[in-house]
């Protein structure tokens, strides 16, 4: 974030702490770290009513028979590579890490690994620098695949057919797409994130909050690998 959105931010929550009188949060985790905002930054000892609410998927049991005619459509990308494939899904923006996947899927397709990575999501804020790479890469087209455009067909096709959900966010306050993956039958790989162990275990593969570009292509490969995944 922006310093300016950082005042901005600061502003509006000192001004909530005074006189709100309770909050809605989108998880545990969100209104864990607000209780302790308003205890420990501005010394609430009564803290207002603070309820956790849990965002909807809206995916209904038709969603889970979308055929791969309705893959997302780009050059080069068919069922047989989207089988084969980790997709990510969400606009990108920093906080969601896409520069970090794209560098650790580089490191694995030097290596002779050829894992196709999918990006779903719309060209968003503060990544203009990753757009350009990711539209001049050598490797689009046949390894990577940039979906800028997708309707909720074709979302819901991509979760049902890929080898692999990544989700690598660096920060999130619910992360909605874990769920869908979920419960559209995906395999999940996602960073190690309080909010997201609200899941059972066996369920996500996780991996280290803090971890660098390699670690990071190492566990994509192991979980690409992994027995207990499906073939898809």
């Amino acid at each position: 974030f922006t310093a300016a959105s950082r005042i901005k931010y600061r502003r509006w929550m000192r001004t909530c702490a005074a006189l709100a009188d309770g909050f809605l949060c989108v998880s545990p985790a969100t209104a864990d770290a607000l209780q302790g905002l308003l205890r420990d930054r501005y010394g609430l000892q009564e803290l207002p009513r603070v309820v956790t609410i849990t965002p909807g998927s809206n995916i209904l049991p038709g969603d889970r028979r979308v055929g791969i005619d309705h893959l997302p459509r780009q050059p080069g990308l068919d069922a047989e590579l989207f089988a084969r494939a980790a997709i990510v899904v969400g606009t990108l923006e920093p906080r969601k890490g896409h520069g970090q996947v794209l560098a650790a899927f580089e490191r694995l397709w030097d290596r002779g690994e050829e894992i196709p990575l999918v990006l779903i999501g719309r060209p968003g804020w503060g990544t203009g620098p990753w757009q350009a790479a990711i539209r001049r890469h050598p490797r689009r087209g046949s390894l990577l695949f940039w979906c800028a455009e997708a309707d909720d067909d074709a979302l819901h096709a991509a979760y049902r057919h890929c080898r692999l959900t990544l989700v690598p966010s660096l920060a999130e306050g619910y992360g909605l797409p874990l769920d869908e993956a979920l419960l559209l039958g995906s395999p999940v790989l996602a960073r190690d994130l309080p909010v997201f162990r609200r899941h059972g275990a066996g369920l996500v593969r996780f991996f280290p909050q803090d971890a660098d570009t390699a670690a990071l292509a190492a566990a994509i490969s192991a979980a690409i690998t992994a027995d207990c995944l499906p073939a898809r």
